[in-house]
């Protein structure tokens, strides 16, 4: 809904802007035409709508009119500034931008009465086109020059009014930054005194007897291991490879002998017949 897209931080600029396009303050804008015909069917055709898809606007952000390449053609009066430079997005601002671009247009927000029609008569004078102006007074100058009358005249602010928001105060930021600060700090405060109180627990403990006798329970079977250990290294000697015995060779040897004189090579008889 259009009227949930933007806030405006000043109370006057938010007043008369909603009441300009108070027609449209309660318009659902989609992305899609598909979207915004099922919102149009749902309502039985009771509902505005504008599809994003089917809008165009120029590109690029146009300078307020009395500015010409750049050039100011004369000094306004009134703090002219265009409308819609006035509302922040909070979410999905392109496809607000958009919106609004073609809601607002070109529309001028200005100070009062007397310098809106200043501003138009100068721009007349120099041959430009002036569009519809909007005091912070609630006064209306159309874009045919028309002002004055209930038609062009917000009526005041009420509690029914279709009124564009305002966003929360730079304090409140700060506020928020500082909670942010305290919830960690306390958080850091409790991690800390658990584990103090963990440590004072353990030292506690490390001085009660049942822990003292645990711990000679263990430096005893500590030296008991130790014991072990050691008797066990001074069992077990390595055991060194010697020369096999002298007599074990000998008979190793004249057994090797016999055994080659048994295989004497004699020569067949008949070979020298």
């Amino acid at each position: 809904m259009v009227g949930h897209l933007a806030l405006v931080q000043d109370d006057a600029a938010a007043w008369v802007i909603s009441w300009h396009i108070g027609s449209d303050m309660d318009c659902y804008v989609t992305k899609t035409t598909a979207a915004a015909k099922t919102i149009d069917d749902e309502t039985q055709g009771r509902q505005q709508v504008m599809p994003l898809e089917g809008v165009y606007v120029n590109p690029g952000e146009s300078p307020l009119p009395h500015i010409r390449n750049g050039r100011s053609l004369f000094n306004p009066t009134g703090n002219p500034v265009l409308a819609r430079d006035l509302l922040i997005y909070p979410p999905d601002q392109e496809s607000c931008k958009l919106a609004f671009k073609n809601i607002l247009g070109p529309t001028i927000l200005i100070d009062d009465l007397d310098s809106g029609n200043h501003y138009r008569r100068m721009l007349a004078l120099n041959r430009s086109m002036c569009p519809t102006i909007l005091t912070r007074q609630g006064d209306s100058i159309s874009s045919k020059g028309k002002f004055g009358g209930s038609q062009n005249k917000a009526p005041p602010p009420n509690n029914r009014s279709k009124m564009f928001g305002a966003p929360m105060p730079q304090h409140h930021h700060m506020l928020m930054e500082q909670i942010d600060l305290l919830q960690q700090y306390c958080s850091a405060v409790l991690t800390v005194n658990k584990n103090q109180g963990d440590y004072e627990a353990q030292q506690q403990k490390m001085k009660s007897e049942e822990w003292q006798k645990s711990q000679q329970e263990m430096e005893s079977i500590t030296q008991e291991l130790d014991k072990i250990d050691r008797e066990c290294a001074s069992e077990i000697r390595p055991v060194k490879r010697g020369p096999p015995d002298a007599e074990e060779t000998s008979d190793i040897i004249a057994k090797r002998t016999r055994s080659t004189d048994s295989l004497e090579y004699h020569s067949p008889q008949w070979l020298w017949a």
